[in-house]
């Protein structure tokens, strides 16, 4: 019996430890791919809430199709959280800049919101690692 709770909790853990690494993946690839081909587009407002967050949604020329911010999930629509004068702006014009990637625009976010280095996304990386480690220790534990 404690052998499976063992394993249960190793499998857990190493749930976890996938979504930590898929956090800090797509985290690292959007703010990568943004800083080095990201091109800027007008996005229409299409909920507000507070405290200062917005969805929006935009047009790519080249495609009648329409894309949203997706943040970390790549294919979900989401909220984002802007700084207060992007927010003021946004919920005055109804209208907010974005970057997005001409290859693939589900990669976009807010131009007011600044590109991180990909040493910032640390964090969840070391997680995942740990995440992984305590599963292996569950599992060949005696």
């Amino acid at each position: 019996m404690r052998r499976v709770m063992r394993i249960c909790g190793a499998v857990i853990l190493g749930l976890f430890g996938l979504g930590f690494l898929w956090s800090a993946g797509v985290d690292a690839y959007r703010n990568e791919t943004l800083r080095h081909g990201a091109m800027e587009a007008d996005a229409a407002v299409v909920d507000i809430r507070h405290p200062d967050q917005i969805r929006y949604r935009f047009d790519v020329e080249a495609e009648q199709r329409t894309y949203h911010y997706t943040g970390r999930w790549l294919f979900i629509p989401a909220w984002v959280q802007v700084p207060e004068l992007a927010f003021a702006e946004a919920q005055a014009t109804g209208h907010l800049r974005i970057l997005y990637l001409p290859s693939n625009p589900h990669v976009n976010q807010p131009a007011a919101l600044r590109l991180r280095h990909p040493w910032e996304s640390l964090g969840p990386w070391l997680l995942a690692v740990l995440m992984f480690f305590l599963a292996g220790r569950l599992v060949f534990r005696r």
